[in-house]
């Protein structure tokens, strides 16, 4: 089950690309579907865009390492948190 890390409230489309766009950069993240680049992800993190909500989620399917990622998120990405 997928434990999420944090929602980042985003006011279009532009934004969630711009902030999916420096996660995979930085972290290598692919998308799980070839015609989504707003659903990405890798062994730790999964990142899409909630467009419904107007967010960005960031989840991880490794529930015993989830204080570990965070630590790695904020420190990468401290604007977010």
């Amino acid at each position: 089950m997928a434990v999420i890390l944090k929602e980042i409230p985003v006011k279009d489309k532009e934004e969630a690309i711009r902030i999916i766009d420096g996660f995979s950069e930085k972290y290598q993240l692919i998308p799980t579907d070839p015609d989504n680049s707003l659903d990405i992800s890798n062994e730790k993190f999964h990142i899409y865009y909630d467009d419904g909500k107007s967010l960005v989620i960031i989840e991880t399917n490794d529930a015993h390492s989830v204080g570990e990622h965070l630590k790695e998120l904020i420190a990468d990405f401290p604007v977010f948190f």
